[in-house]
């Protein structure tokens, strides 16, 4: 009952929060140089008359006060109306769906990929410190983290499909094209993982009750997998939630190297086109989805370790 009344309690300050991200988003479209009505009536390609912008302008409701049409917006908003996109004119929430999917593959492949590496590899470094297997990793993880993620994603992109042909250069959208994008991400992110994982097994063996197992004969398979490993999940729960928050609004860089249909993508396309409706629903959409992850975030927290009662 005090877990549910907390999310209740947590669910409830995300209203102001997001409110006031809504009205810094919708207040920076509303003083960039470029006029809307300009934006929508040469989506045709043709240039607009002052009276034709103007007429769009009064349909728009672009004549009227900005908190009037902040207020409008807003509450289109909460009705699930993000607006229409001035280049195409199709619902922003279509559009959004539409690349949602290809995101969501994306993200949760390359999230899956870290994972089962970095964990078993972050253990097996702290388990054996100091050797081969130890130094080697550390080596990739630091060149890893210091590359850029376009760097390696042009690199498998030369290797895996130019060179060895393996996988089209163009993204056709399916599960072969979202390979290359997932992996590019999963190395990046698993040089950070291994790091800290690393980092927080070596402390985890140093405690006393680790002493205390090694004493009572406990093998070292089941210290580090039976116990120190659910102590570390802690950590590992944060770096996901982290790392999920930030895929779940697109990798813009990865995206466009391969040709990857997600939210980047389209957000950067929108960016180019000036297509303001689709920025604003895309900054309503990472923000709802970075309080959801952190919220699933701190409920997991309680799972693992039963000694953090609030979230």
């Amino acid at each position: 009952m005090n877990m549910k009344k907390n999310i209740i309690k947590r669910l409830v300050q995300f209203i102001p929060v997001l409110i006031g991200i809504t009205f810094l988003t919708f207040s920076l479209m509303y003083i960039s140089p470029s006029n809307p009505a300009s934006v929508k009536a040469s989506a045709g390609g043709i240039t607009p008359s002052k009276e034709v912008v103007e007429e769009i302008k009064e349909e728009m409701g672009l004549n009227r006060p900005f908190l009037v049409q902040y207020v409008s917006w807003l509450g289109n908003l909460a009705k699930g109306d993000m607006g229409s996109s001035y280049i195409t004119d199709e619902p922003v929430i279509d559009k959004l769906m539409v690349a949602l999917p290809y995101t969501l593959k994306m993200a949760f492949l390359s999230m899956a990929i870290t994972l089962i590496f970095s964990v078993p590899l972050g253990v097996y470094m702290a388990a054996h410190k100091g050797g081969i297997v130890d130094f080697l990793l550390r080596i990739f993880a630091f060149i890893g983290n210091a590359l850029p993620n376009f760097i390696i994603g042009i690199f498998l992109l030369y290797l895996c499909s130019y060179k060895l042909g393996l996988i089209p250069v163009l993204s056709t959208g399916g599960w072969i094209g979202v390979i290359l994008p997932s992996l590019t991400l999963a190395l990046v992110m698993s040089t950070r993982y291994i790091r800290q994982i690393r980092a927080a097994t070596l402390d985890e063996l140093s405690k006393d009750y680790v002493i205390g197992l090694r004493a009572r004969g406990i093998s070292e398979h089941n210290i580090l997998f039976k116990n120190v490993l659910k102590n570390i999940m802690v950590t590992v729960i944060t770096l996901t939630g982290i790392s999920i928050g930030s895929l779940l609004g697109g990798t813009v860089v990865v995206e466009m190297i391969f040709n990857w249909p997600g939210l980047g993508h389209l957000v950067m396309e929108a960016i180019g086109k000036r297509d303001y409706p689709i920025v604003q629903g895309f900054v309503v959409w990472l923000s709802v989805a970075f309080m959801l992850v952190n919220l699933l975030t701190d409920i997991s927290y309680t799972w693992f370790n039963p000694k953090i009662k609030e979230i």
